[in-house]
């Protein structure tokens, strides 16, 4: 079997896109030996963008201009697609709500953006959803592609009915193609 790089990611399409932190990984007759510099790359690549994000959200200056946003990109609740809004429209930041009347047990509109401000610790991949060691699926439309995430820092919620999550979906040109809002149901 020979070695392939991590450049070659789209030859393996999603089996690489949750596995950033892996060594090997096996996929059908292929093994991936990615390079230690190439996943620390890409890392710094997903938490840039988190952050980026998160300053958009908090009302930094130009943030909006320097988010690396696709043609169109899809808002979720969970794992439901809930609307494609255009780029240009993300601009302003109450084009970040999702306006369903119900989600995990609260009541909407529902700010995408908002739980991506202030403090916030990022996660590279799946991730638990709170509590539950069962993470939540990506929506079917959005998980081929990479996924970084915006949850409180440890520490500074009590329970938890305070949990969130922003999780972003990114493609291999750094392009965000979604973004979900993930809440513990009460």
């Amino acid at each position: 079997m020979d070695s392939l790089r991590i450049g070659a990611r789209l030859a393996i399409g999603a089996a690489l896109a949750d596995s950033v932190g892996e060594a090997h990984l096996a996929y059908g007759e292929v093994v991936v030996s990615p390079d230690v510099d190439e996943l620390v790359d890409a890392r710094r690549e997903l938490e840039a963008i988190a952050f980026a994000l998160s300053d958009f959200a908090d009302g930094g200056d130009g943030a909006s201009s320097v988010l690396p946003l696709a043609d169109k990109v899809g808002l979720a609740l969970g794992s439901n697609l809930a609307v494609w809004r255009d780029r240009d429209d993300l601009a302003e930041p109450s084009s970040w709500t999702v306006t369903d009347e119900l989600f995990a047990g609260f009541t909407g509109p529902f700010d995408v953006l908002g739980q991506a401000a202030g403090p916030v610790t990022v996660t590279i991949g799946v991730h638990p959803h709170c509590a539950s060691p069962v993470p939540v699926a990506a929506p079917p439309e959005l998980v081929h592609l990479r996924r970084v995430s915006l949850q409180p820092p440890e520490g500074s919620i009590d329970s938890c009915l305070q949990w969130s999550s922003v999780d972003v979906f990114v493609d291999d040109r750094g392009l965000i193609h979604g973004v979900s809002l993930d809440l513990w149901e009460p």
